[in-house]
């Protein structure tokens, strides 16, 4: 008569068998069960190709990400369309399903997914492509700028290193000399005149406080300036508008700030998806773009 521990071993070998047959097959022969309670090993790397394509590409240029998504796609659609097509046929260079984009406009970022699939054929999504746009240093100037207060010299430097991109206009809109800018913000002084008096009537006593506040070289300061720059490489220039407000006091503040910024930033932003439609769109239908992200 067996034994039990004979038994348990027969059935224990006869289940790694079977679980090894299984993985076997499921993996086409890239997964192995060891003995350490089954445990799952990947053999991928000895294998003389991957099992299946993984890639990431981050890049910060609209055209680097077009031209590999472009050629992906169509290796992608290629590899589909071949797939229980008869050797004589020819390979279609439509793809079947298009590969989605999604952008995220308030990141200026987009993502194309290359094997995501669908409900019926979900597939791993880690095949990508992402693209980030970079702001230019203009543009990360202009927004470190904005709502910051800063005193007559500083305000003069920052204006004098970045005049190539600088008009500044008056309160009637007029186009303001640089030079007559530069040296009124230098220029400019405040002072504040007091004057008390009193008078005496039969019935009551009347005191006055009369106070006047002059500003030297204001009517040569800037009311608003234009800040004209492109905010991303690949997107069109831009004048940006600011305010001038100053501050008065001892020691005088400037101010600027940006004139309807979120407006701005969505015009920005609605750029950045028009351009990826139009780039993308002359994929034959490789393509289609979505706002979000996954």
């Amino acid at each position: 008569m067996m034994e039990s521990d004979a038994i348990d071993k027969i059935v224990e070998l006869s289940s790694a068998k079977s679980a090894h047959d299984q993985i076997s097959r499921e993996t086409e022969n890239s997964v192995v069960a060891v003995h350490n309670n089954f445990q799952l090993k990947d053999i991928e790397k000895y294998l003389p190709e991957k099992r299946r394509f993984q890639a990431h590409l981050r890049t910060n240029e609209i055209q680097s990400f077009v031209v590999y998504a472009d050629d992906m796609a169509r290796q992608v659609s290629t590899v589909s369309a071949s797939v229980g097509q008869h050797p004589d046929e020819e390979q279609s260079s439509q793809v079947s399903d298009p590969v989605p984009v999604f952008v995220d406009p308030d990141e200026m970022s987009a993502q194309a997914v290359f094997d995501l699939g669908n409900v019926t054929v979900p597939l791993h999504a880690d095949n990508k492509a992402t693209v980030t746009l970079t702001k230019t240093a203009e543009y990360r100037e202009f927004c470190r700028r904005n709502g910051e207060s800063a005193t007559q010299r500083t305000f003069a430097e920052w204006l004098e290193d970045w005049r190539d991109f600088i008009t500044a206009y008056n309160s009637e809109g007029e186009v303001l000399p640089f030079a007559a800018v530069i040296a009124a913000v230098r220029n400019y002084e405040v002072s504040e005149k007091n004057e008390a008096g009193s008078e005496e009537k039969n019935f009551g006593t009347r005191k006055t406080a009369l106070s006047e506040v002059n500003a030297k070289n204001a009517d040569r300061l800037p009311a608003f300036i234009d800040f004209a720059c492109k905010p991303y490489k690949e997107l069109s220039e831009r004048k940006l508008s600011m305010r001038v407000a100053i501050r008065n006091g001892s020691d005088p503040q400037f101010t600027v700030r940006a004139v309807q910024f979120e407006t701005v930033q969505e015009d920005i932003a609605t750029e950045f998806v028009d351009l990826l439609q139009d780039r993308l769109g002359g994929g034959g239908g490789l393509f289609r773009v979505l706002i979000g992200s996954i």
